[in-house]
């Protein structure tokens, strides 16, 4: 699921959750799986964070290479 459709979906259940006239109930199966990407999205990007900082800590150190080895797995590990 694309950002723009996730975070359209979320919005559009929290809108039916505070009685928004306007909305209609989101699917049940349609709100849990964005729930869990937007959970898993969240975490790689808490883990893509982690690594930066690692790196900008390790700035001019000689474990440099581990330090954006580090960053590299945290980007791929992420799911688009």
């Amino acid at each position: 699921m694309e950002t723009k459709k996730l975070v359209a979906t979320i919005r559009q259940f929290n809108a039916w959750r505070r009685d928004d006239e306007d909305s209609e109930q989101t699917d049940p199966q349609e709100i849990g799986e964005a729930l869990d990407l937007l959970c898993d999205r969240v975490e790689a990007y808490e883990a893509v964070m982690q690594a930066a900082y690692v790196l900008i800590k390790a700035k001019g150190r000689h474990n440099t290479a581990l330090t954006y080895q580090g960053l590299a797995d945290a980007l791929t590990t992420q799911k688009p």
